[in-house]
């Protein structure tokens, strides 16, 4: 859509050229006497050919560049906290077009942050997924499966019932937010948008629009760069001011504690919420929640404080995420979950069955994640596996990716790579950095269409 309509306005300006690279991934940062002149975009796997110089490169993608461009530059503020969402869309018999249901906690009652959304969109489809946050205890998350979890319950039944499923992916949020911002939105010849920036409010779980005003004065920022010939701080330095000036600065700093509120106070997710619920399940929604917050004042007193820091009302001190793999304990149990009854066995899915569903398509020669030293994965899997747990790349995985192989005696780590659907869960996770996902090659990789 966006594509036809540049196209399509550039018909009135003859002097102006646009040229699109679809299904060309930029694959490396291009630089010059320590400014960055573009990217290799690398297909062909000529570097002559693959070169693409520009006075000025937009980073708008969600870690594969930007991250790069981040760390060389040593931008970062705070770590960013991530989250990963998985998504499946269904054709279901009624119309629930624009209509919007956000929820929070359920199906996770073991103290992990996360909540899931459902959207009914049109041609009578609805978009179901779960956010969980990679900051959890639990080193095997199992995100797919978290998600056939919650549409085990009994309104996600419903309209899902005589259904069937069309489509499915996962994709990396950063949830950080206003504290996570870089020092600065750019360098000479780049500047940092959208997820790449981490413009995502997750109390008002918006993050589309936000991208969108980014990228459009963004656009602007590029425009007065043209003019003046000048692609060097002293011009895009304006882009951060603009930004942080506009409703959507505004809007990320009145939301600043909200994440960090659910970081800091674990309890609430592995303690109360469980109880909760179950006195709800014991006693119906209404008579369940009023007997827990009469027999709990407890309970009452940390909600109310979680509630003020989340809305900006109690002083949050120093905000400063952790990265997020160090929060994986080898020695987590999970809780055992009450299945509910009822559902239709049919509408759910083994996570080998639904990555089906995301219609990956990959050429032979793609291995667009690297692991650096196979020695750093064998002694991940020996610190997990003898406690009970896949190493983390393995349980968080959100396409059956990773897992282990015993080879005359000893495990090591190996990859299904067809299977991938490019959600860099397993980089963010791995407790010992040593997986890198990169771009794949010839437009590779999961179907996003229709998602």
């Amino acid at each position: 859509w966006m594509a036809a309509n540049l196209l399509e306005k550039v018909k009135e300006n003859p002097s102006i050229v646009v040229d699109l690279y679809n299904g060309f991934p930029a694959s490396e940062i291009l630089y010059e006497n320590g400014h960055v002149v573009g990217v290799r975009v690398d297909d062909t796997g000529n570097p002559e050919k693959d070169d693409c110089y520009a006075g000025l490169t937009v980073f708008a993608d969600k870690g594969f560049l930007s991250r790069d461009l981040i760390a060389k530059f040593k931008l970062a503020g705070s770590f960013q906290t991530w989250a990963v969402g998985v998504k499946e869309v269904w054709e279901v018999k009624s119309d629930y077009s624009g209509k919007v249901w956000h929820t929070m906690g359920y199906p996770l009652l073991d103290g992990t942050f996360g909540g899931g959304f459902i959207y009914g969109l049109a041609r009578n489809r609805l978009s179901i997924g779960i956010v969980i946050g990679l900051d959890a205890e639990n080193p095997n998350l199992r995100p797919p499966q978290i998600l056939q979890d919650m549409k085990k319950h009994p309104m996600v039944q419903r309209m899902i019932n005589g259904g069937k499923l069309v489509k499915y992916g996962a994709a990396l949020i950063p949830e950080g937010g206003y504290c996570t911002l870089p020092k600065e939105f750019g360098v000479h010849g780049a500047i940092v948008a959208g997820d790449a920036l981490g413009v995502m409010d997750i109390k008002g779980f918006s993050g589309v629009d936000k991208a969108m005003e980014c990228g459009s004065i963004a656009g602007e920022t590029a425009f007065e760069a043209v003019k003046a010939e000048d692609f060097s701080m002293t011009t895009l330095s304006s882009y951060k001011e603009k930004v942080m000036a506009s409703w959507v600065g505004k809007e990320l700093e009145k939301a600043k504690s909200f994440r960090w509120a659910l970081h800091k106070k674990k309890d609430l997710f592995s303690k109360y919420l469980p109880r909760f619920v179950n006195k709800m399940d014991g006693y119906g929604p209404y008579v369940g929640g009023l007997l827990h917050l009469l027999s709990s004042p407890e309970s009452l007193a940390v909600a109310r404080e979680t509630k003020k820091l989340m809305d900006g009302k109690a002083s949050a001190g120093e905000i400063g995420f952790e990265e997020d793999c160090t929060q994986n304990s080898p020695e987590y149990r999970p809780a055992p979950s009450k299945e509910p009854a009822g559902y239709d066995k049919n509408s759910i899915y083994s996570t080998a069955d639904i990555v089906f569903y995301a219609a990956t398509h990959y050429h032979e020669e793609n291995a667009h994640i690297e692991e650096f030293d196979a020695e750093a994965c064998k002694k991940c899997i020996g610190r997990y596996e003898p406690q009970g747990n896949d190493v983390p790349c393995v349980g968080d995985c959100t396409a059956e990716v990773h897992e282990t192989l015993e080879i005359e005696g000893v495990k090591t780590h190996h990859m299904n790579l067809e299977n991938c659907v490019q959600c860099r869960t397993c980089e963010i996770v791995c407790p010992e950095r040593n997986l890198r996902v990169n771009a794949a090659l010839h437009g590779s990789g999961p179907d996003f269409s229709g998602m």
